[in-house]
């Protein structure tokens, strides 16, 4: 008689990050699909008679926000289901809803269509055929204020406890960095988050107040991996690929539209949302795998062997990374590399 062999059971971090890849997964997925149908049906040519009349700067905004509307109730599901798992594995702090920060994304996003709507329809009427061109220089201008004005992920909050910043700020100075000018907000979960934002006398280091549950050291070396990122120019890298690669996607939709303002921006929202998709086999992800792991070094240099390992442990600790995945899926989705990974480069600089 033969005794069958459990499988071994999935760590809680496994399930937690594969119920939110496929919320994001689902969400994007219906974002697609439901645009590649409305293509055949003539959503184009229909919003360019609805609008046939109005100023093309209009037609184009209105359009845009006709589908970020429509976007935002097919996104809805997954979000709802992706809020859920994060407060069913403890990390979405007590008293936080949804409605805050998902309302300041949602107005963030949906503004910056609506925008992007009005560009188009304004390069539509000045370029006439060569509309993809004062597109594209239109996306860089709108790209430098954005890189250049301080834009918060979410609602902005007070900062934490003094006496435990001068004790980061402390660390930071004893790695022979600058304390930096720090916004912080909130995102209502335990996991660490935070980001370089603006230029100049404009920049900001954007920090989750999570990061004020931490030790000051390792905060500090958290702090150390964002000024890597800033230091190797991974922020410069990171626009110039991504204003390319939709510069690409741009003249990509010049080839395949030939509608009025409305219409085309219909055409762009669907030739673009595949773009990206595409660009996720391979680009972007191995593009965000690389920049952490030399933010990781970099932050190594700074805290020594045992409290660079001890970021880490924190991070995993706090973020719940899937450390089960297989390579293949890491490989199209994650950007950031499996935590294995990241000990395993470690112990190469201290070998």
């Amino acid at each position: 008689m033969t005794t069958a062999v459990e499988a071994p059971s999935r760590p809680p971090s496994a399930t937690y990050q594969r119920r939110r890849l496929w919320c994001g997964i689902t969400g994007i997925g219906l974002i697609l699909v439901t645009l590649w149908i409305a293509a055949p049906l003539g959503l184009a040519g229909a919003l360019d008679q609805a609008f046939a009349n109005w100023p093309p700067e209009l037609a184009g905004a209105i359009a845009a926000l006709l589908l970020a509307f429509g976007a935002s109730l097919l996104q809805a599901g997954p979000d709802i289901a992706a809020f859920r798992t994060e407060v069913a594995f403890g990390q979405r702090r007590d008293g936080v809803g949804i409605f805050g920060p998902y309302l300041v994304h949602l107005f963030q996003w949906t503004g910056g269509l609506v925008v992007a709507g009005a560009v188009v329809g304004f390069s539509v009427r000045l370029g006439g055929d060569a509309w993809w061109l004062l597109t594209i220089a239109g996306l860089l201008v709108l790209s430098f204020v954005h890189v250049v004005y301080p834009l918060s992920p979410t609602s902005r909050v007070p900062a934490p406890d003094s006496s435990w910043w001068l004790r980061v700020s402390a660390e930071l100075e004893a790695m022979n960095l600058p304390v930096p000018n720090v916004a912080w907000y909130d995102h209502g979960e335990r996991s660490l988050a935070g980001g370089w934002n603006g230029v100049g006398p404009t920049r900001k280091l954007f920090l989750a107040t999570s990061l004020s549950e931490v030790e000051p050291k390792i905060a500090a070396g958290l702090i150390a991996r964002e000024f890597g990122h800033l230091k190797l120019g991974h922020r410069l890298t990171t626009t110039v690929a991504t204003i390319a690669w939709i510069a690409g996607g741009i003249a990509l939709t010049w080839l395949l539209s030939d509608h009025g303002p409305a219409g085309t921006v219909v055409v762009l929202a669907t030739v673009m949302s595949t773009w990206c998709w595409l660009g996720l086999l391979g680009l972007w992800p191995s593009l965000g795998r690389r920049q952490v792991l030399q933010a990781d070094w970099f932050a190594a240099e700074k805290l020594g062997a045992d409290d660079a390992r001890r970021m880490l442990d924190e991070l995993s600790r706090r973020n719940l990374p899937d450390e089960t995945l297989p390579a293949g899926v890491a490989f199209v989705f994650h950007p950031i590399p499996p935590m294995d990974d990241r000990r395993r480069h470690l112990s190469l600089k201290f070998r």
